[in-house]
Order: C-alpha cells, then sequence, then structure tokens
C-alpha cells in the first residue's frame, strides 16, 4: 500500500507574505491546521469503482505528480490566513447553517486542490437533486489573490469547462464519487481585517462556551450556550460570503449570455427560415430577450427573473438548441449549470439579511465595497453589453 501523503506543516513561506496573527487567529489557525491534516487521501479511491482509473499504478503516479509539486507547495503554501478561512468556510457553511438548511461541505484531496485548485465543495439537496459548487478560498488584501483566480474560471467558460475534480466524495449521497465536472465554481475571498474580526469573535464564543461548561447555574449555562452559538450563526461575515457565491454566479450567467448573443450574431443568418410567421415569433422573442439583457447591465439582480423569461421563449429556444458547430449550445448549458446556484445563493442572502440586527446589517453593506471580489464583480458587471449588431439586423 502507498504511504498516505498528508500537507507538510511547513510555515516558512507563510511567514514571509503576510503580516503576523493575532494571538486569537494564532489558536483558530492551529485548529485549523489540525483539521487540515484529516483531510481525505487519494489512497483511499485504489480500485473505487473496479475502474482502471483508480489502479493502484494510476494513482501511484498522481502521487507522483504531487511529489513533484512538494518544493513548490513550500515556497508557495497557503498563508495562514488562507488556512484559517478555508476552516471558516468548511465549518460552518454546515455546523453554523450558513449555507443554509440541506446544505453540506466537503474537504478535497490534496490533489485536486492543487491539481483542480477546488479546496472544498459545497453541496445542497434539494427536492431530490443534488447541486454543488467548487470553492476556491483566498485570503488577500488586494485583486492579486483574486484576478488571476476569476480570469481562470473565466476562460473556462469560453470553452464550456467549469470546476472539475479526480477524487470526489459526495455527503449527499453518502458514496464515493470519483470524478466530476461541470462544477460552478468561485472564489471566496477575505482581507486581513475580517479575517482577524472573525478570529475574535470565534475565541469569543468558545470562551462563553466555556463558561457554560463551568457554571452550575442552569439559566446562566443556557444562556452561555446560546450567546456562545448566536456569535456563529448570526456572524455576519456569512452574508458577504453568500454574496460572493450570488454576484459571482451573475458574473459569469451573464459573461456566457453575452458570448451566446455574440455567437447567435456571427451566425445570425442561419437561425433564419423560410417560414415568414415563424421568422416573425422568432425575431420578436429575440428582440425582447435583448431589450431585457440590455437592462442587466443597470439592474444586475433581475438576472433571475430574466432566465426565467429567456428559457420560456419556445421559439427562440428551439432554434438555439439546434446542433450546430458554434459554441450556443455550449454556452446554454453553462447557463443551464449555473442557474439553480444563482437561485440557492439568492435565496441564502436574502435568508441570512433577515437574521442579523439592522446596525450589523448597516457594517457590512458598508463595507461591501471594500471587499476584492464583490468590487471587482461589481466592476464586471457594469461592463455587460449585449452586441447592438444583433439588434440592428433585427431592424432592419
Amino acid at each position: 500500500m502507498p504511504e498516505r501523503y498528508r500537507p507538510s506543516n511547513s510555515h516558512e513561506s507563510r511567514e514571509a507574505h503576510e503580516d503576523p496573527l493575532s494571538p486569537n487567529e494564532e489558536k483558530l489557525f492551529k485548529i485549523a491546521e489540525a483539521e487540515e491534516q484529516k483531510r481525505p487521501v487519494i489512497q483511499d479511491f485504489i480500485n473505487f469503482d473496479n475502474s482502471q482509473e483508480y489502479s493502484s499504478q494510476k494513482i501511484a503516479a498522481d502521487q507522483a505528480e504531487l511529489d513533484v509539486y512538494d518544493e513548490d507547495r513550500k515556497k508557495y503554501a497557503k498563508t495562514k490566513r488562507g488556512v484559517i478561512l478555508e476552516y471558516v468556510i468548511r465549518q460552518h457553511f454546515y455546523q453554523s447553517n450558513w449555507g443554509g438548511d440541506n446544505c453540506s461541505v466537503i474537504d478535497t484531496t490534496l490533489y485536486d486542490d492543487e491539481k483542480n485548485k477546488i479546496d472544498c465543495v459545497i453541496e445542497w439537496e434539494e427536492d431530490g437533486k443534488v447541486y454543488r459548487l467548487a470553492v476556491d478560498v483566498t485570503s488577500t488584501q488586494n485583486d492579486m489573490g483574486y484576478e488571476p483566480k476569476a480570469r481562470k474560471i473565466r476562460r473556462g467558460l469560453d470553452d464550456g469547462k467549469m470546476g472539475q475534480m479526480r477524487y470526489f466524495i459526495s455527503e449527499a449521497e453518502g458514496k464515493k464519487i470519483g470524478s466530476v465536472d461541470s462544477l460552478p465554481k468561485v472564489v471566496l475571498a477575505l482581507g486581513r481585517k475580517s479575517i482577524q474580526k472573525l478570529s475574535d469573535e470565534f475565541a469569543m464564543s468558545h470562551e462563553l462556551f466555556v463558561q457554560a461548561a463551568a457554571t452550575k447555574d442552569v439559566r446562566l449555562k443556557n444562556n452561555l450556550r446560546k450567546q456562545s452559538v448566536a456569535l456563529k450563526e448570526k456572524n455576519p461575515v456569512q452574508i458577504l460570503l453568500a454574496e460572493q457565491i450570488r454576484d459571482q454566479m451573475i458574473d459569469q450567467i451573464e459573461y456566457c449570455l453575452g458570448q451566446l448573443l455574440n455567437e447567435l450574431d456571427r451566425d445570425f443568418d442561419y437561425y433564419q427560415e423560410k417560414n415568414a410567421d415563424d421568422n416573425k415569433k422568432f425575431y420578436s422573442q429575440l428582440n425582447e430577450v435583448l431589450k431585457r439583457a440590455e437592462d442587466l447591465k443597470y439592474f444586475p439582480e433581475d438576472v433571475e427573473s430574466f432566465l426565467l423569461f429567456f428559457f420560456n421563449q419556445n421559439v427562440l429556444q428551439d432554434r438555439l438548441s439546434i446542433q450546430h458547430p458554434n459554441k450556443i449550445i455550449q454556452h446554454l448549458n453553462s447557463i443551464k449549470t449555473l442557474q439553480p446556484i444563482l437561485r440557492i445563493s439568492n435565496n441564502l442572502v436574502k435568508e441570512k439579511s433577515g437574521i442579523i440586527e439592522p446596525e450589523v446589517l448597516a457594517q457590512v453593506t458598508a463595507r461591501k465595497n471594500k471587499n476584492v471580489v464583490l468590487r471587482n464583480i461589481a466592476d464586471g458587471i457594469r461592463n455587460f453589453t449585449p452586441p447592438s449588431a444583433l439588434r440592428l439586423r433585427l431592424a432592419a
């Protein structure tokens, strides 16, 4: 049996690239680092599903590939705050209900972390279906940590590719899945001050829990425990993270929509038919879609209702769904894959906004422009413009 690989404990590069941690951050980091050692390993998949893809030889080859990266991993290890943020997301999207009901968070193997840049996967179960979101976590003070990751996700959308994993274990299905692809993917990021504040609040929650355990007064014990739980379950950071998911879904959907409309503009003649009545319906529906799409630049929060309208345009959808060697089908499928995560995250933002005290909610709103993800996404959404050439073709 090949030796199981566990993450390195080297912190040399971490300390060189970030400001010193506060005492509470150090405490939370130690907890997070201990949890990091428990992540699944690829050797658990040997002979999985009796597939040659998971033979001991194949997995040994994957391990050898990871070993080659070992020196780079020591040089460019995750920052300590990055490890803290990963831990918080993995633990509290589920344990403290940050992800809402029927949510679970799955650790990835080091292979999928290193090769596919997925730190964890969030699963939601709804109406007998499982929806998954791949998450890349970063601790960042500026665009340097976020932008390259966001660009890579967008480049994948150009080719119809989303997050993919080789070694996946589903909590919702209660079994090993192995390879999965077409995973919507987001980057979740917080800066130094946010992570420090988060660590302070978690330390306070732990102290309240310790006090509750030490007292014999039943009423006081229950009160202290409620305060301890509330500090985590009502932590405003969960709204920022939910908004990051929602806004990245809006941005990615609008990007795919823009690409789809550009493809339609280039191949417009192909979608015209000899039947004048059918063409009239097609032109009418496409005109209305373009009109509503242009409004998204100013009202991006309406993208969910726009999609419901868009996929209801039967003649337009029939034309777009014709198999053709362009990328229209690809972008349609991407939009359909992203749509459920948009709905879930949008509902999550609404739900969590309702449980946070108004004055705390106001503070969160004031901090949004300082968050690197939300700031960049807002800039991208404002730049969304459907092709004007297509409107001119319809008017001709």
